[in-house]
């Protein structure tokens, strides 16, 4: 499977990495890490978590794990990333395999709003 093309890969964002909890339980951040040759996709993908709340993912983050920058980055759930000057927290992260190899291809981070 080839990687995804650098012509697709022109956006750029900010990923924060959750550090804590600060004394009124809102997550805190780390530094910035500059994320580039990514590709953002807009998505409207409601769904119901367990506890029956609906949460809805606005945005689709894919993060190539050879032409994307840079290359030794994860993102855990509740991170924040900032695309577009728009704060989005990250809900899930599916990393794809590559089927010939087995290694991983590239992650899909789905976002939601910051609200």
């Amino acid at each position: 499977m080839k990687q995804i093309p650098l012509k697709y890969l022109k956006d750029t964002a900010s990923l924060y990495h959750v550090t804590g909890t600060d004394r009124f339980n809102k997550p805190t951040y780390g530094t910035a890490v500059s994320l580039s040759r990514i590709y953002c996709e807009p998505t409207h993908t409601t769904i119901r978590n367990a506890n029956g709340e609906l949460q809805t993912d606005v945005l689709i983050l894919f993060f190539d794990c050879v032409n994307s920058l840079p290359s030794s980055t994860s993102f855990l759930k509740n991170d924040k990333i900032v695309y577009n000057g728009i704060d989005y927290i990250v809900r899930t992260t599916v990393i794809i395999p590559n089927a010939l190899t087995g290694e991983s291809h590239h992650y899909e981070v789905r976002l939601i709003g910051n609200s």
